[in-house]
């Protein structure tokens, strides 16, 4: 990829971002760029075009936060980890929120979604696992009980889109999302999974943006 198409992609997923994917022209894109129409169609003949290449930088970069998070779980980093899921629905709001315009768009993009969901879902399942051999979560008490919950940590992520998108970022702190996602998983504590949150609590500072 040459660096006027990332500049182009970078600009484009900022301007999806601001005014959603069905608000935002090709022209659009040039102007903010201050490049000619030729100059961006040479690279991306339509915005479907533009908007697959897009999705596969997403793809590439949802992959390099996976290793990411593997990492941080492994190191029992428990609040880097859930904040950079955020972090990463927020570099691509689009794509969580104007879903059904970019299905419109883009044959691939239900399809990604989907994937995505179900990615999520297995990694908190996964995570729930490690953290029971750790000694940190208790067994599960049911069976299925806990792909409920993997699927309830995915949704509180989502909630906390859509509400600071609305509110705004200034009313809707990342403090919101990771005290309810702790609380969710309080339950299911063992004594030392109480004792480690119990230290993630009494440090300052570390769920701020």
């Amino acid at each position: 990829m040459t660096q006027r198409q990332e500049k182009i992609i970078q600009q484009s997923i900022t301007l999806f971002n601001e005014k959603g994917v069905s608000n935002v022209k090709i022209s659009d894109i040039t102007v903010a760029l201050d490049i000619s129409l030729g100059n961006l169609t040479y690279y991306y003949k339509t915005k479907r075009g533009l908007i697959t290449s897009i999705l596969d930088v997403m793809v590439k970069d949802r992959a390099n936060l996976l290793s990411t998070s593997e990492q941080l779980l492994a190191a029992g980093k428990w609040i880097d980890l859930i904040k950079s899921y955020l972090i990463f629905q927020l570099k691509y709001s689009f794509f969580y929120r104007d879903i059904l315009d970019l299905n419109r768009l883009n044959d691939t993009a239900k399809l990604l979604y989907e994937t995505e969901v179900n990615n999520v879902i297995r990694f908190n399942k996964n995570s729930i696992i490690m953290s029971i051999s750790k000694g940190f979560i208790k067994s599960e008490p049911i069976t299925g009980l806990y792909d409920g919950v993997a699927a309830n940590t995915w949704a509180i992520h989502q909630a906390w889109f859509i509400k600071r998108a609305i509110f705004g970022a200034n009313k809707v702190t990342m403090d919101e999302p990771i005290r309810a996602i702790m609380n969710l998983y309080y339950p299911f504590l063992t004594p030392k999974g109480l004792e480690e949150m119990s230290k993630i609590n009494h440090q300052e500072n570390i769920i701020e943006i």
